[in-house]
């Protein structure tokens, strides 16, 4: 940006909001990741190896789902939406498996996460 002069826009009027967005963006990543460690804690053995999936398919199926009420798949034809549906459902079954292995591992073990 230095080299081609152009940081002054990034001080024009109308550019608070996209500060603003970006400090909300930041801060939510922030305090996922933090939701992410004290829940792998809660999730018992199996904390990170179902917890890091969990977290990630959790975070593409928000953001799949934000992108469709924000209208970012408007005008993209059937066929990609066809495709982002295909992945979604994918994801939520992974969640569903990912969730009953948990629970499984908790009945083999006797252990119940705390």
């Amino acid at each position: 940006m230095r080299k081609n002069r152009n940081t002054s826009k990034l001080r024009l009027p109308g550019t608070w909001y996209y500060w603003l967005i970006g400090a909300i963006m930041g801060f939510l990543w922030y305090g996922s990741i933090i939701l992410y460690s004290v829940s792998t804690v809660k999730l018992g053995v199996l904390g990170t190896s179902i917890g890091w999936p969990l977290f990630l398919a959790s975070i593409v199926v928000a953001s799949t789902v934000f992108g469709v009420l924000t209208g970012e798949w408007k005008r993209t034809g059937t066929r990609p939406i066809q495709t982002m549906i295909l992945g979604v459902s994918f994801l939520v079954v992974a969640i569903a498996v990912l969730s009953y292995a948990g629970r499984a591992q908790v009945a083999l073990d006797g252990v119940v996460p705390q």
